[in-house]
Order: C-alpha cells, then structure tokens, then sequence
C-alpha cells in the first residue's frame, strides 16, 4: 500500500511513542462527520490496514459519534453519515444521543460546551476500559481531530482570556495523562489542509461553525485570516513558539507517566460562606491543587465563582453539582460546602441506553 505524506509522517510517530513499541493498542476517535474528523478516520484507517511487520505499529480502530440535538435534522444527519462511513469501512462505531439529565445541568447553570465536552470524554473512557478490560487505562488512546490552527485558536483564545505560560503551549499532539492522541498535529499546517482536501471520503459541514457569535468562531473566521494574510506562515510561527516553550519549560511536561502527571489531592472543602470573591476561590484552589490553578485564566475563574454563587442561591439545586476545573479535578457543591475532588464523574451509565455499536 502507498501511504500520503500525511499518513506516513502520522505513522513514523505513531512509531516514535513508546507505548506503541511491540504493543497492541486501541485508538477510539471521536467523529463528528466534519471534515477534520473524516480526515483522521481515512488516516488511522489506512494505517492500521498496513501489515504490522511494515508498519511497527499495530492497532485496533473505533469510532464514536456524540449527537447533541442541537441542530434538529442537521445533527441527526450527522449521525447517520458517521453510521455510513463506519459500515463503509467495517469500524465499529459507538453513537450516544444528549440526554434529559445532561439538559438538566444546562438548566441548573452549567456551561453547555464544558458538560458537552466531559460527557465525550468520560463516555469514551468509559467504554474504552470496557472494550480493553483494562481499567488501569493501559492500550487504549483517545483520538480527536484537532489539528494546527486549532491549536493557534486556542492559544490566542487563551491570550485574550488572560492566561500564564502554560497557556501558551496550546494543544499537545501527546498526553500519557490523559490518554490523548491528536495525531493531525503532527502535520504542518499546508500538509494537513492538502490531505484534508484530498481525501476521497465525503464529510457534513455544521452550520453553527459558520457564526460568528462565538469567540472562537471569531478568532477563526476573522483574527486568523488577518493573520494569515499577513504572513501564510503565521499558524506554524504559532506552534514553533508553543514547542519552544515547551522544551524550556520545567514545569510542563507532556509525556509524564499518569502517576506524577496527576497529583491528586486530598478531598477538601470549604464553606461557602467563605467565599466571598473570586480571590478566596483562587486561594482555595491554590491551596488543594496549586497544579491546577497554573493552568486557569482569570475569565474561568470568575466564569466558575459566579455559578457558584448562582447555584449555591438556588433553592432546586442537585445535591452535588460539578463545576469541572479540568480532566482531573472538579469542584462539587452541595448545600452548604465547595469540595475539590479527583474527577470521576461517570456520563457513561445515563447514556448507555442511548448508545449502539454498529
């Protein structure tokens, strides 16, 4: 088989991770149907059709589709495309619907993006623990498609929030902790967008990509166009500064092991009479998970202190209501106290009833 550049400069880092080294690993990629995801699908397809004794890697392939019934007909088209290309290439395929309990959090004040985001993650966590029957979270990656100017958006995302260094070093192609692969940012920018255009499978546009009422819709559609017109090269600038950062920083490491990546507290709380500003959550945050608040802009912070003082006013609050502060730690509010406490928030059982594998 003749690979694209793009597909084997993937390859020879998919060969360059150690995990990967001799070892059988599963890759669940999350497929919206859009073309970056599509992209990647075609990619990781084509790689795990080489013969392993070639290729030095070898590992299985599935796909998850998250409908989140925010565009009616559209996000059920959608899901039904994503249904099409996995049976086109015999990948299985995980497909999980938006849930009344997840509108429930919507309503009681959550950030619709931030429950939308969790719930992806977690649900495919969850079902990638189950498929490998390993729980420790060894041969199994989760892949998403995000590619370089993504990570050019998000770094000026950051930027304009009011973010420290770590917030300069965008999105990593590689997190161990996490279990992360975003393999399109291996590719520059030019090699990412001729692959994506060239690939001979059909993709769904989402319409919503096209406002410009979103801050991020903005910063792609006007600031990185300004950018780019006034140098082409301005997104690989952009990430040859995150990859100098991240070579002279000590203090982010990307490819540390899960044990030291994750420093996990012990449960604390504190009263939420007690706070009273958005410094006395800084502090206590500081205190629990000094990790953790390196890596939030200002904008979160006041984001999660004002829905805590929101919620906490509201008589019909759930019980225990989770503001995520990242991947590993979330703030639970009760009745009366704020607990920081390692995640393990589990979107994966409410949604089983609404998922199939195809």
């Amino acid at each position: 088989m003749r690979l694209q550049r793009a597909e084997f400069e993937i390859l020879q880092q998919l060969r360059s991770i150690p995990a990967f080294t001799g070892r059988f690993q599963q890759l669940h990629i999350l497929l919206s149907g859009g073309k970056d995801s599509v992209a990647l699908l075609q990619a990781l397809h084509r790689l795990q059709t080489c013969p392993p004794d070639w290729s030095g890697v070898k590992f299985s392939l599935t796909a998850h589709h998250f409908n989140h019934k925010r565009r009616g007909a559209e996000s059920d088209a959608d899901e039904a495309h994503c249904a099409d290309l996995a049976r086109q290439l015999g990948v299985p395929l995980f497909i999980r619907r938006w849930t009344a309990e997840l509108e429930d959090r919507i309503a009681a004040g959550a950030n619709f993006h931030a429950v939308a985001r969790d719930w992806r993650y977690e649900s495919v966590a969850h079902d990638a623990k189950k498929l490998s029957g390993n729980s420790s979270g060894d041969g199994w990656w989760i892949c998403t498609a995000h590619h370089r100017r993504d990570h050019a958006e998000t770094l000026l995302h950051n930027i304009t929030r009011g973010c420290g260094p770590a917030g300069l070093t965008g999105i990593l192609p590689v997190c161990s902790a996490q279990k992360r692969l975003r393999p399109l940012l291996w590719l520059s920018s030019v090699t990412c967008d001729e692959y994506i255009a060239g690939k001979s499978l059909p993709h769904r546009e989402d319409t919503s990509n096209e406002k410009s009422d979103y801050t991020r819709n903005r910063l792609r559609h006007v600031v990185m166009k300004e950018l780019e017109a006034l140098n082409p090269k301005a997104v690989e600038h952009i990430w040859n500064l995150s990859e100098d950062l991240l070579k002279s920083s000590h203090s982010v490491q990307p490819e540390m092991s899960a044990e030291t990546a994750i420093q996990r507290p012990a449960d604390a709380s504190i009263s939420i009479g007690h706070l009273q500003s958005r410094q006395d959550l800084h502090r206590f945050i500081a205190q629990h998970a000094p990790e953790q608040i390196k890596q939030m802009t200002r904008e979160k912070l006041s984001n999660i202190f004002t829905h805590i003082k929101k919620c906490a006013l509201t008589p019909n609050i759930p019980r225990r209501y989770n503001f995520a502060l990242s991947d590993e730690f979330s703030l639970i509010l009760t009745d009366k106290h704020l607990q920081i406490t390692a995640t393990h928030a589990d979107f994966s059982n409410s949604a089983t009833t609404a998922g199939r594998k195809l």
